[in-house]
């Protein structure tokens, strides 16, 4: 993943959009690998994964709809 893709995933999910809760650790996990990123939140369960294809984000899953 290139730095400018690894900062649009950061500005994507630095901030859980179910609670607001923009912290990191203690159960909460922001994961950027090579092609895929993954975001919980702690606060209230929210969790995101995507991957990057073809140069442009994809979300892999979200589960805002089932909260």
């Amino acid at each position: 993943m290139t730095i400018p893709m690894m900062m649009k995933v950061t500005k994507l999910i630095e901030k859980c959009p179910v609670c607001g809760d923009s912290t990191v650790g203690s159960g909460s996990k922001f994961i950027v690998e090579e092609d895929t990123f993954q975001r919980t939140c702690r606060e209230c369960g929210w969790r995101i994964t995507g991957k990057v294809e073809n140069n442009k984000l994809v979300i892999t899953s979200d589960n805002r709809n089932e909260m």
